[in-house]
């Protein structure tokens, strides 16, 4: 292995010893080994230096952080400290499948200086199935992409190289969700990246621990920020932007806020005349009421 890592690997963890010990083994397991392994713990009671010490390899190092910032926090703990040319992210509950740092590496290093990052499929684990996601194969111009999918960069599927985040700025920590996603949107201004639509990641989408994503109100909130911060590009895409609100008015109807539903499904229907839109505005709107009664 080089002096210098050619990739650094940044698992944030929190109080998940089982599984983080899961996602270091997994890491371990990878063809391509010219990496150096920063796991950066944003929890009090110091529980993953245990784990990281049971793992006798000088390419991984254990960071506390200085109390407790969130993923997004964690993350930007460990590209701080990070040294190689590549940066991947992996959560500790998801693991990788052995190939996926050698293909991402190799795409990567061949690619133009205009390709600023790598993305995998993933395969999520339920607790009574299993599905595999897609992304589009090959390089591509994600920015469309990006601002209307949400969902479609995992964290634990990302290899961006360092010097693009150092350029465009780290994960936002004002974010209670979203936050990779609102990094691809950045990422995505200035360049282009390369999808390998073959599932690479096990996401652990099991219901016995919590995920971000799952809280309806964090969601929502990191959907209104989005939206926000890129006002000024999605007020460029208007059908876009119809689409985004359209979805963020079903959250808010699955969360009982049928005002603030009728709110965004009218804004869509205003910017794109879609009866989907006009549907949902009306079936807000007669819930709304029967809220004020």
């Amino acid at each position: 292995m080089s002096t210098s890592p050619h990739i650094s690997v940044v698992i944030p963890t929190h109080e998940r010893s089982e599984l983080l010990r899961c996602a270091i083994t997994s890491v371990l397991a990878q063809t391509y080994t010219d990496w150096q392994m920063i796991i950066v713990d944003d929890a009090e009671s110091g529980s993953a230096e245990v784990v990281a010490s049971e793992f006798h390899d000088a390419r991984i190092r254990y960071v506390k952080n200085d109390g407790a910032h969130g993923g997004a926090g964690a993350r930007n703990c460990g590209i701080r400290e990070a040294r190689g040319e590549l940066v991947a992210f992996l959560d500790d509950d998801d693991e990788w499948l052995p190939e996926k740092l050698g293909r991402q590496v190799a795409v990567m290093n061949n690619a133009p200086d205009d390709v600023g990052f790598c993305a995998t499929a993933v395969l999520n684990i339920f607790d009574c199935r299993e599905q595999e996601t897609v992304i589009e194969d090959g390089v591509t111009d994600f920015s469309e992409i990006a601002l209307r999918r949400f969902k479609g960069f995992l964290t634990s599927t990302l290899v961006v190289r360092r010097h693009v985040i150092e350029e465009v700025g780290m994960f936002d920590t004002l974010f209670p969700s979203h936050q990779e996603a609102e990094l691809i949107i950045r990422i995505t201004r200035k360049y282009k990246g390369i999808g390998i639509n073959t599932p690479l990641v096990r996401m652990n989408m099991r219901s016995q621990h919590t995920h971000i994503g799952g809280d309806m109100n964090r969601r929502i909130a990191g959907c209104e920020m989005i939206l926000h911060k890129h006002a000024e590009l999605y007020a460029s895409r208007p059908r876009l932007l119809a689409q985004r609100l359209y979805w963020l008015g079903l959250w808010y109807r699955d969360a009982g806020r049928h005002i603030k539903a009728r709110g965004v499904f009218g804004g869509a229907w205003r910017l794109h005349h879609r009866l989907r839109y006009l549907i949902y505005w009306v079936i807000a709107s007669f819930r709304g009421l029967l809220s004020t009664l």
